[in-house]
């Protein structure tokens, strides 16, 4: 009896260690994907962010490269209130930016306002600038006519002499 217990538990050994084998190739498998893929596991302390003396080295979560660096950047503390601190984050940054969005269209709109009355005021400038160019012709004609009075009154004068004389000699 003492033989066959014997044998029945060697059996069972020898099962456990085969058993045991595979499971440590299935992990040594699993390990080498994971890390061909750049994928980390994570420990349920890592993802609740525990700091118990009693460690679990069962892995709870996997995660890229690119998000183990971004979670490890955030500081201490569990996944899920870093997850909160990148959502009020992000809530915040929403905000800004709807606010720097009315900020834009306000500025949009003061310069469509500011355009309007450059518009204006290149217009009136370029009436005026007509109307000023056009004054100072009729200035400048109005001062060569005043000029041309005195002589035309003179030339006026002596033809008139001269008509005088004509009739005079015609008589």
């Amino acid at each position: 009896m003492f033989s066959q217990d014997f044998d029945f538990q060697k059996r069972a050994l020898n099962d456990l260690q085969q058993e045991n084998n595979q499971l440590k190739e299935i992990l040594a498998s699993r390990e080498k994907l994971i890390e061909e893929s750049g994928m980390f596991l994570l420990t349920d302390n890592e993802i609740n962010g525990h700091d118990e003396k009693r460690t679990s080295v069962l892995p709870a979560g996997l995660v890229a490269q690119e998000t183990l660096s971004l979670l490890n950047s955030l500081g201490k503390g569990s996944i899920d209130d870093k997850l909160k601190q990148l959502l009020t984050e992000k809530q915040e940054q929403a905000e800004q930016i709807l606010q720097l969005k009315a900020e834009l269209e306000q500025e949009k709109e003061r310069f469509k306002e500011f355009e309007q009355i450059l518009k204006r005021n290149d217009s009136q400038t370029a009436t005026n600038s007509v109307e000023t160019e056009q004054q100072k012709q009729l200035v400048k004609e109005l001062t060569e006519l005043r000029n041309k009075i005195p002589r035309l009154e003179a030339e006026n004068l002596s033809v008139q002499q001269e008509v005088k004389k004509n009739k005079l000699c015609v008589n």
